[in-house]
């Protein structure tokens, strides 16, 4: 059975337990994160799992009508990065 998580809280999850992010990535094969929820503005989310997944992923995206990956204004980008590593 292949598990996913929905980490829409998942940083608040961490935060609140005082848990590593390893000790949940261990238990699922995919997680999403819905970045917009956690920074407060519309960048977007990840989606995290193996590289075959991930492979996976975005050729059933580009199958859907997704032309290729959304480009990122770079702000939001060092921003979004800056904020996940802070709280990892």
């Amino acid at each position: 059975m292949i598990l996913h998580l929905d980490g829409a809280r998942l940083f608040n999850a961490l935060v609140e337990t005082g848990e590593p992010t390893t000790a949940y990535g261990q238990l699922f094969d995919s997680i999403s994160i819905c970045l917009s929820k956690g920074l407060g503005c519309p960048v977007g989310s990840l989606l995290l799992g193996k590289a075959d997944f991930i492979r996976q992923a975005r050729r059933f995206r580009k199958l859907m009508g997704e032309a290729g990956g959304r480009l990122v204004f770079w702000p939001q980008r060092a921003f979004t990065r800056s904020t996940i590593t802070w709280t990892d």
